[in-house]
């Protein structure tokens, strides 16, 4: 069974806001570059992405840049509202 559209998005966002509730005391990593980091990470090994192959296509440019901003924004979201 395939995830449905909007899957990838959801557990970006989801990712973003634990990578930004993360407390940052003993390195220099901003919220925002791990919430991107760990965003990235997690939907490529839980979903793949979204072409089939090995091959670099700009469907993987693209699926770096949507995922890791949805990531970031879940990081900023959370970094916003603790503030």
């Amino acid at each position: 069974m395939r995830p449905g559209p909007f899957s990838r998005y959801l557990v970006a966002l989801g990712a973003g806001l634990v990578s930004g509730a993360v407390p940052n005391t003993h390195s220099n990593i901003h919220p925002l570059l791990l919430g991107i980091l760990v965003a990235i990470l997690l939907v490529k090994i839980l979903f793949g992405d979204f072409d089939v192959g090995y091959q670099w296509t700009f469907s993987d440019l693209w699926f770096g840049l949507s995922i890791g901003a949805t990531g970031a924004l879940g990081a900023w979201i959370l970094q916003k509202s603790l503030v």
